[in-house]
């Protein structure tokens, strides 16, 4: 990954970041499809931090064609407008794409839009989108990208010396020289919103499409920030109710076609439970009653649960936390993953896994009773309702229940940015001691010999 300063600072850099990083790969198109012919692949993404670069393939012609990519990335310095025309085409009909996308698609766009610090809309990048020019993409990467550069964060993996990937990272850093090479440098920080503990947060919006007749539900039960011992937990959680919830509210309630549970994370690592339904013939006050009528109704499911039964569960948790990777392209996806999370903690699921081992049906409604229940002081509940135009037309104006009491904080697009600014930020992790993976230089080693 390039860190790049600033990248998400608006919307505007966030959409000239991405533009660049288009480019990019329409100039590698002129080799890149003929390297992958050869079983040599390479490919560009943005991210909030700046842009990855992932290439792989057979490791004996690996390192030419990553000379190849960052030479020509290095020599970019105009763009022809013909291009930058075509690709701003292309990137307006990608965000136009979003307003007719499914509504759990909304849903779950607009909880990221309330728990993250800063979540830029796809009505802000399209108004940046029409102010781009050509003057503004050059000077950006003649003048900004390379002053921009905080630190390069790099993962070699398979069949590679520790030398030879000395050589990989030495091929970037010649091109694109970071200010500082700190494995710990957070670029643009992901902060997460903390909300009032004890009481409900309910974000209330119309559907996109008035021609979608699907609402949506989505809870949130935030956690908030973990260590391992925590985690596994909520993943037994996730486990346990996953079954449960498809079963009681898509199989005998009908309530929707898509019901999920799931995990949600947050910025790095704040973590939840996630329940989502999306409907058409129900709208989501509905929805939102049966959730916590079944979350109610789980913990007696839980309390009377055997220990023949609740042992099973916890072997098939661990079963999945130490499955073999399939490939190493699954095994890499995992170790970077713990780099971009910046917790660097490699084998993070072997370690959840053992945590999971040693669990005990109290611990597990200890958890349950401390953050999903309704009664519990330290509750965190999120719920994102997307009314589609015949549910708006009827429930959505209706006061929700708590709202008078202050148990429930009712939200709406113009008072969003205001209840974000009210409300505090869960700390930033804390930084990785990483200096124990740190390879000696070869003057280190010739003294130590």
């Amino acid at each position: 990954t390039l860190n790049i300063t600033g990248s998400y600072a608006s919307p505007k850099s966030l959409i000239i970041t991405s533009l660049y990083q288009q480019v990019c790969s329409e100039i590698l198109n002129e080799f890149t499809y003929l390297a992958s012919m050869a079983s040599l692949h390479c490919y560009l993404t943005n991210t909030r931090e700046g842009i990855e670069l992932h290439i792989s393939g057979y490791n004996d012609k690996l390192h030419v064609l990553l000379e190849k990519v960052i030479e020509k990335m290095g020599a970019l310095h105009t763009v022809p407008q013909e291009l930058l025309d075509r690709l701003i085409q292309k990137y307006q009909k990608q965000l136009l794409n979003f307003f007719v996308a499914a509504p759990y698609s909304h849903a779950m766009h607009a909880a990221d839009r309330l728990l993250m610090e800063t979540k830029w809309t796809t009505e802000e990048k399209l108004a940046s989108l029409d102010t781009i020019t050509l003057q503004d993409l050059e000077y950006y990467i003649q003048s900004v990208l390379p002053a921009s550069i905080k630190s390069i964060e790099l993962l070699v993996h398979g069949n590679v010396t520790s030398e030879q990937a000395k050589t990989y990272a030495d091929i970037i850093t010649q091109q694109f020289r970071p200010s500082t090479l700190s494995s710990s440098s957070f670029v643009n920080e992901a902060r997460v919103v903390q909300l009032e503990p004890g009481t409900n947060t309910l974000f209330r919006l119309e559907e996109y499409n008035p021609d979608n007749t699907n609402s949506c539900l989505e809870v949130v039960l935030l956690v908030g920030p973990m260590e391992l011992a925590q985690n596994a937990v909520l993943s037994l959680v996730n486990h346990l109710i996953r079954e449960p919830a498809f079963h009681e509210l898509r199989t005998q309630e009908q309530l929707g076609y898509l019901v999920h549970s799931s995990i949600n994370t947050s910025g790095d690592n704040i973590k939840g439970l996630l329940l989502l339904i999306q409907s058409d013939q129900y709208d989501p006050v509905h929805l939102n009653e049966r959730v916590d009528v079944f979350l109610k109704g789980f913990r007696n499911k839980l309390v009377n649960m055997t220990d023949e039964e609740f042992q099973t569960n916890v072997d098939a948790v661990v079963a999945t936390l130490l499955e073999k990777n399939k490939n190493l392209s699954e095994e890499s996806s995992k170790y970077w993953d713990a780099i971009s999370k910046h917790h660097y903690v490699f084998h993070r699921t072997a370690r959840i896994a053992d945590h999971v081992q040693h669990l005990k049906k109290v611990d597990v409604i200890r958890f349950y009773d401390k953050f999903i229940s309704a009664s519990s002081p330290h509750r965190h509940k999120l719920s994102v309702e997307v009314f589609a135009k015949q549910h708006a037309e009827t429930t959505m104006k209706e006061e929700p229940v708590g709202v008078k009491t202050g148990r429930t904080t009712l939200l709406e697009e113009s008072g969003l940015d205001s209840f974000k600014r009210s409300r505090p930020l869960y700390p930033l992790q804390a930084d990785a001691d990483v200096s124990g993976m740190v390879l000696p230089t070869k003057e280190e080693g010739d003294d130590a010999n």
